[in-house]
C-alpha cells in the first residue's frame, strides 16, 4: 500500500499538512488489512512525528499489528510502540503483544531499538515484569 511510505515521506520532507494526512488516514483505515508490519511501523512512525493524533487510525493499527505481530521485526516493534506511546495512545493489548513478542525476539534488538521500546512503556506507565526482565539479561 502507498499510504505508508507517502505519510513517512510526507514526515522526512517536514510536510506537515493536517487535511493531507486526514485524506492519508482515511484511505489506509480502509485497506489496512493489506499493510505489512514494516508499513503499519512507518504509517505510526509518521503520524507520531507530526504529532498527529488520529485515534480511529490508531485503534485500526493496533488490531492489525496483533494480528501480524508474529511478522514484526524488532525495529518495527520499537517503532509501533515508540509511535504509540509519542502520540498517548494507550492501547494495554496492543501494548502487551509487542512485550510478548519483544522479549521473545529480544537478542536481534539493537541498544536503540531497546532504548525506543523501554521509553515506551515507560511512556505509556505500563509495566510488564517479563520483558524488563529478558531486557536486562542483554544489557
Amino acid at each position: 500500500p502507498p499510504w505508508a511510505m507517502t505519510a513517512w515521506s510526507f514526515k522526512s520532507l517536514q510536510f506537515n499538512d493536517r487535511k493531507l494526512m486526514s485524506a492519508i488516514s482515511e484511505r489506509a483505515c480502509d485497506t489496512l488489512s493489506d499493510f505489512k508490519s514494516q508499513d503499519l511501523a512507518h504509517l505510526a512512525w509518521a503520524f507520531a512525528n507530526l504529532r498527529i493524533l488520529d485515534s480511529h487510525l490508531f485503534n485500526k493499527m493496533a488490531v492489525e499489528v496483533q494480528r501480524n505481530i508474529k511478522e514484526a521485526s524488532p525495529p518495527e516493534l520499537a517503532n509501533i510502540a515508540w509511535a504509540f506511546a509519542k502520540n498517548n495512545v494507550t492501547h494495554e493489548d496492543l501494548m502487551f503483544a509487542i512485550a510478548q513478542e519483544s522479549a521473545a525476539q529480544i537478542s536481534q534488538f539493537k541498544a536503540a531499538e531497546i532504548a525506543m521500546l523501554t521509553w515506551a512503556f515507560a511512556v505509556s506507565g505500563l509495566r510488564n515484569k517479563h520483558l524488563m526482565a529478558e531486557i536486562g539479561s542483554q544489557v
